[in-house]
């Protein structure tokens, strides 16, 4: 989902920097071309928001998990001595 809207945005600017050298500026007023121009402006921040969430996420799960095998490994450890 992250890498769809990241590269979504992406390709629309892309899509947006040829359309303005083919057709010229002055034309990308109409039509869908101002979607096309302001889907960036969104879907880059809301990607990167995404993005950090996940890490987030991330990073406590393996946090408790890490956590978790301490214990565990710990209490074991001290049984066999």
């Amino acid at each position: 989902m992250i890498a769809g809207i990241i590269g979504l945005s992406i390709l629309c600017i892309v899509i947006t920097i040829v359309a303005t050298l083919v057709i010229g500026a002055s034309d990308l007023h109409t039509g869908i071309w101002p979607a096309i121009a302001f889907l960036p402006e969104i879907g880059l921040p809301v990607g990167l928001l995404l993005l950090i969430a996940l890490l987030v996420l991330s990073l406590r799960r393996r946090s408790r998990a890490a956590r978790d095998a301490r214990a565990a490994g710990g209490s074991a450890r001290d049984a066999r001595r």
